[in-house]
């Protein structure tokens, strides 16, 4: 349920439970390991942690402590718990099978989230944990790791593992010691906790997911880091991180219901009129960031095509050097990645920082690429001699696509992730409103030939994500093979964001430590759903790559 590797141990069997058939192991913290399981009475799927201390130690009694204090908390953001036991003095609990990852995978240094997205996100979070508190009870171990995201990215709250109650008559479990960069001091050194000791630890998750980065122990300006954030919200987030417990809010609802106002606000004042925006894609997961501006865009005069330029955006110099050439050649610059978005006046025409780097950015008229080397570093330099024979290559034939379909003819979109005919589904159907989020469309330069359009109105305010994904028809398997996503797009009008997101499944041998297998783990994440044989690692390769699509159709 956590995107950890596990250690060699995982080698090892899951034990067995009547009433319960464990699979692979998912995660682990600090008290046991969780299995994937399924429930054979119902035969549903479910998660199972095994402690792995034995009866008569300190684990035994924090088995009954959170299995306890799990089972006597509902509330839909978190874990619901199915069942505990004991089996040949190995102690389980049962709970609901989170489908998605853990919030932390989700939280990339430099990257802040969305405001709309994260505002969201945290007000769940929040209410969650001013239930327990209500309830008498204190998580003290709030962080990343712990939340799991549910269908449509829903938050839940797991591992009450250091919980502590105020009518719990268990003896003394002694210090709650929590994770390093999310205790608050008090609970660092050993001094009484309280409610404001987990408000403290949400606020250094609200700072990370609106920053890009984790507060030090001095504190830095949120707006600083993120532009986009008021100072509102900066004052709250300021209490709330506050050294001494007693200078930070009374409660989590008080800071929950300051931070989400803070947050409102903005997104009001940035309210712009209704706009809409057209593109056509090949494949691949797909997020229109809003963010219009009020007006239109003047035309402008064609000119002459502009030459072929590129760019080595990676995040340590030694990268550059990597990816087949030197940064100081006048044809190919480097841009060293400092902060969250390009600022550089000579750097990239994109509007946020490509993932995964080291990655070539290569520009030239009505065309934008990104080029990802994993194991050849010289096929930045062949793909840019090559550029223009590339972005010429016609469409290829369906049976050797990657792809299960290249276009958007017909009612190609499905508004549930569960719909198998049509090849594309929404990212969060949710949002779909008689067709006021995505539709399909024939564009006026572009008869007979449909494409996906993006359509904001009022419904969806400033910042707001929405988009939609598409299965891949099959996965290459031949050594070294060469993959071209290759999409065109366009905005009738504003200046939205879009994001082409990739993300294909991975198998690594077991153990493999070369530089390839480590470049891939760096840009992947453990995917334990994933066939696989007992000697393959099975993960999610995840590239994230954005445009700002203009008035004219761009490649």
């Amino acid at each position: 349920m956590t995107d950890l590797e596990l250690p060699s141990t995982a080698d090892e069997p899951p034990p067995e439970i009547p009433g319960y058939r464990l699979s692979a192991a998912i995660g682990e913290g600090g008290m046991g390991r969780v299995y994937r399981a399924t429930q054979l009475s119902l035969q549903r799927p479910a998660a199972v942690k095994v402690l792995n201390q034995i009866p008569g130690r300190p684990g035994a009694t924090a088995f009954q402590r959170e299995s306890r204090l799990m089972a006597s908390l509902t509330h839909s953001n978190l874990v619901t718990v199915f069942d505990c036991g004991r089996v040949d003095d190995r102690y389980f609990i049962v709970t609901e099978l989170v489908p998605g990852p853990t919030l932390r995978p989700l939280l990339i240094p430099g990257e802040p989230w969305p405001v709309d997205r994260a505002a969201v996100v945290l007000d769940r979070i929040a209410q969650a944990i001013g239930y327990i508190h209500a309830k008498g009870v204190l998580h003290l171990d709030l962080k990343p790791e712990n939340i799991l995201l549910g269908a449509g990215g829903e938050p839940k709250i797991t591992d009450f593992g250091l919980a502590l109650a105020d009518t719990d008559a268990l003896a003394d479990p002694g210090p709650a010691l929590g994770t390093l960069d999310y205790s608050a001091p008090e609970q660092r050194f050993g001094l009484p906790t309280s409610e404001r000791t987990d408000l403290f630890a949400l606020a250094v998750m609200a700072y990370e997911m609106l920053t890009g980065s984790l507060p030090g122990r001095v504190y830095t300006s949120a707006p600083q880091l993120n532009p986009d954030l008021p100072a509102a919200a900066d004052a709250v987030l300021r209490r709330g991180l506050a050294r001494s417990p007693e200078d930070r809010y009374a409660t989590v609802e008080d800071f929950r219901r300051d931070l989400v106002a803070a947050l409102a606000a903005r997104r009001h004042r940035g309210r712009r009129r209704a706009a809409v925006a057209a593109a056509g894609l090949a494949v691949g997961i797909v997020t229109l960031l809003v963010g219009w501006r009020r007006g239109g865009h003047d035309p402008v005069a064609p000119g002459p095509p502009p030459p072929v330029q590129a760019w080595i955006v990676f995040d340590r110099p030694e990268l550059a050097q990597w990816l087949g050439g030197d940064a100081d050649e006048p044809a190919l610059r480097g841009v060293l990645v400092q902060g969250r978005a390009p600022v550089d006046p000579d750097g990239p025409p994109v509007p946020a920082w490509p993932n995964v780097r080291p990655v070539l950015v290569v520009s030239a008229a009505g065309t934008l690429g990104f080029v990802h080397p994993v194991s050849d570093p010289t096929l930045g330099r062949r793909v840019l001699r090559d550029w223009r024979r590339l972005t010429e290559t016609p469409p290829i034939a369906a049976e050797d696509n990657f792809c299960r379909v290249g276009d958007f003819a017909g009612d190609c979109v499905a508004n549930s992730h569960d719909d198998e005919v049509r090849p594309w589904r929404m990212f969060d159907p949710g949002l779909v409103r008689n067709g006021d989020v995505i539709a399909t469309a024939e564009p006026p330069d572009r008869p007979g030939n449909p494409a996906l359009r993006m359509v904001r109105r009022d419904l969806l305010t400033q910042g707001q994500e929405f988009g939609c994904y598409q299965w891949l028809a099959r996965v290459p398997e031949r050594e070294g093979t060469v993959v071209v996503l290759r999409y065109r797009a366009r905005a009738d009008d504003g200046e939205g964001r879009l994001a082409i997101r990739v993300q294909l499944p991975l198998l690594l041998p077991a153990g493999a430590s070369d530089e390839t297998a480590r470049r891939l783990r760096a840009a992947s994440i453990p995917c334990p759903d994933l066939a696989h044989k007992p000697d393959e690692e099975p993960r999610q390769y995840r590239l994230d790559d954005w445009v700002t699509p203009g008035r004219e159709w761009q490649s």
